[in-house]
């Protein structure tokens, strides 16, 4: 080596230069103050990148021919060199080995400012095991330095746990310089552990996790670490975590008098850019809260690839000017790829939570931090387990988006239960309320038929109207309470039976009058779609031939007529020939007399009851006599009823076997099926008569409906 002075050769043990008598070694470095220590530390930085012949000149100039910092620069790279040289030569073994009591020295590990660390190995015959060794250089320590290392020493001897290297022994060299002897930690620093083995943030958090509950047994043992970073923390090659280095660390305990603290204030040796605002302002009383700020620091490296600050300078001027640190997300270093996730899915992480936990950690007033290094673990493993984080209390909807993610199979279930319970709720009710109103309809009914049952003989068009009234409502309240209570069979059993006894007493007043005499064969045509269902088709057979027996007498262009002996001549095939029921009133035999036009038609229809069988095939379609619209037009509603009336009849014959089934089950057709039947008859029934009357637009919309619910007869038959 060289003097800086002077440039006179030297070598690594001269005290002083021969030339210029400049001090070659020895040189005080303890009591430096921050900011010159930061220029000292970024000048011997620099002059290592510069040849060692070069040197000379160019530390005169970057020193400013500052002779006190040029001599604190050459004991700087004195001391690199003598570490190197060290660190090269193999260790003595044999007579010529160096010994520190028991402990064979292999290889320095560290060497400071004022002391060095030893690889040793126990070599007294007892047992071996390799140790790290820490030993004061005495050259370069004060007798106050001293007490502080044995105190240093006895702080360690009081830790007892699995996060922070254990001291296993101690005492002095032959020259009086303490020592001690801590586990040896093989491992890497935190950074590089992370780096290396390429870690995902969870693993990162949880390796944070355990310094942190580390730094919480130190400061619940009454010590401030005050130089925790990177360097500081190793990690073993199973994945556990080991503090190191308690060279400047504080205990908060008051110290018994004339007693002297752990680490003097003058100089306040410490890392800046890991250092809290406080502990830079040179404040004595420090706090666990300035080990908090290191944490937040650790955590932004691991976790950004970068300090918050890039420099000291950058950091001074910054909390100087009382701006908050970047958010990590923010810096996240492009560098940092060593990772499994992607960039971009690591920056997504980050942001929210995690920056808001790190930067809770780096807040400039301590009162800010967390209030313990074990609330800043907790809060990592809150964010672990998608919970909220104190850090960042967030919003309600936050929260509950929060607990739905954590407890995603807990919530489904729920949620599942909850629907399944409002669905039974739902459909209990909806039971409920359709059984409601069934009820409410068949008593509408019932009084409507106490009504007609008790009012006194009236005009003829009163009955036609009453008639009419009955025939609606068996169309429409009757199917709907049907639909909605299927198990009310006996309700409608009684209104089919009262209804059928009021039209035989109404059928002996249709005799002579035609418009009564159809109303009173439609509701009996009515009533026997009904009882086809609920009460037998034998009841159905003789509502049927009331039915027919007052059509007969009508007009022969009477459509109905033709439906209702298709129904009879159906039933006959399956029931055989119809013999009356006693329980249904028939109708009195009409009188010829009452209407002489159409007595000898009559006559002839009645007598054919049954000659001959119901035609099977679609009535016969009469075209009207005259119309307003064009021949084509009513050619094609005429094909259109024909298609329609034939599909009809195909929709019949195919839920025939499903009601055969359902008959030698004890069962019947649903009423919803018997409704869209009856509902399919009458929509065609009123296309024939619109058609034949010339009401083309009509008869389209019957159609459509009659094809309509032809359709759901078909796809209930199965078809």
């Amino acid at each position: 080596m060289t003097c800086l002075h002077c440039s006179a050769p030297l070598n690594l043990h001269t005290v002083a230069c021969p030339r210029c008598g400049a001090p070659a070694q020895g040189v005080d470095l303890s009591n430096i103050q921050t900011d010159r220590f930061q220029l000292l530390r970024q000048l011997f930085e620099a002059a290592l990148r510069v040849p060692t012949e070069h040197r000379p000149a160019w530390a005169r100039a970057a020193c400013s021919n500052d002779a006190i910092l040029i001599s604190q620069l050459q004991e700087l790279l004195r001391r690199n060199e003598l570490q190197a040289t060290e660190a090269s030569t193999p260790p003595p073994t044999g007579a010529s080995a160096r010994y520190i009591g028991p402990y064979r020295i292999l290889r320095e590990l560290g060497h400071g400012g004022m002391g060095v660390v030893y690889l040793a190995l126990r070599d007294d015959g007892a047992f071996e095991k390799q140790v790290a060794l820490k030993v004061l250089l005495r050259d370069q320590v004060s007798p106050d330095f001293i007490l502080r290392f044995r105190n240093e020493r006895q702080v360690l001897a009081a830790l007892d746990h699995p996060q922070i290297a254990r001291i296993l022994d101690g005492g002095d060299t032959p020259d009086g310089m303490p020592y001690y002897v801590m586990e040896f930690v093989e491992g890497l620093p935190l950074d590089s552990y992370c780096e290396k083995n390429r870690l995902a943030l969870a693993a990162r958090i949880r390796l944070l996790q355990q310094v942190c509950l580390a730094v919480d047994y130190l400061h619940r043992s009454q010590i401030i670490h005050r130089d925790l970073k990177p360097a500081n923390i190793l990690v073993t090659n199973d994945g556990s975590v080991k503090l190191l280095d308690f060279g400047i660390a504080k205990q908060l305990t008051p110290l018994p008098v004339g007693a002297v603290e752990l680490t003097s204030v003058q100089g306040a040796p410490m890392t800046p850019l890991y250092a809290s605002p406080e502990q830079m302002a040179g404040v004595t009383t420090l706090q666990p809260a300035s080990d908090i700020y290191a944490l937040g620091v650790i955590a932004y490296k691991l976790l950004t690839g970068r300090t918050p600050f890039d420099n000291s300078q950058e950091k001074l001027a910054q909390i100087h000017l009382g701006t908050d640190p970047p958010l990590p997300s923010s810096r996240l270093s492009e560098d940092l790829l060593n990772i499994p996730e992607t960039t971009s899915q690591f920056r997504r992480r980050l942001i929210g939570d995690l920056d808001q936990i790190i930067l809770m950690a780096l807040r400039r007033r301590p009162e800010g931090r967390y209030a313990t290094a074990a609330g800043m673990a907790d809060d990592l493993q809150r964010f672990l387990n998608g919970e909220t984080v104190l850090a960042r209390p967030g919003s309600l909807p936050s929260r509950v988006l929060k607990f739905v993610v954590r407890k995603r199979v807990a919530v489904g279930i729920a949620a599942c239960f909850v629907v399944l319970l409002g669905i039974g709720s739902w459909q209990t009710y909806r039971v409920y309320a359709q059984g409601r109103e069934a009820d409410l309809r068949f008593a509408a009914m019932q009084q409507m038929l106490d009504s007609l049952e008790k009012a006194k003989p009236v005009k003829a068009e009163s009955q036609v109207a009453s008639v009419a009234k009955l025939r609606q409502t068996l169309e429409t309240d009757l199917t709907r309470a049907a639909a909605l209570k299927p198990k009310a069979v006996a309700e409608r059993q009684e209104i089919l039976v009262r209804s059928s006894r009021y039209l035989a007493k109404l059928a002996q007043d249709a005799a002579g009058n035609p418009a009564l005499a159809e109303e009173v064969a439609a509701a009996y045509q009515q009533i026997g779609t009904f009882q086809e269902g609920v009460t037998g088709r034998e009841s159905a057979m003789a509502s049927y031939q009331a039915a027919a027996a007052l059509l007969r007498v009508l007009p022969p262009d009477r459509l109905r007529l033709t439906a209702v002996e298709q129904r009879i001549h159906f039933l006959e095939q399956r029931l055989g020939p119809w013999k009356p029921l006693d329980s249904v009133p028939s109708p009195p035999a009409p009188s010829v007399a009452a209407a002489p036009a159409a007595a000898p038609k009559a006559a002839a229809l009645v007598a054919a009851t049954h000659a001959t069988p119901a035609p099977t095939g679609p009535a016969e379609i009469l075209r009207p006599a005259t119309t307003r619209y064009s021949t084509q037009e009513v050619e094609e509603v005429e094909s259109r009823l024909v298609g329609v009336s034939t599909k009809a009849q195909n929709a019949e014959q195919n839920l025939e076997p499903l009601r055969l089934q359902l008959e030698q089950k004890g069962l019947t057709l649903s009423p919803v099926i018997l409704a869209d039947l009856s509902q399919m008859r009458n929509a065609l029934l009123r296309a024939r008569q619109q058609f034949g009357e010339g009401r083309i637009d009509a008869a389209r919309d019957s159609l459509d409906a009659a094809d309509a619910f032809a359709t759901r007869v078909l796809r209930a038959a199965g078809r």
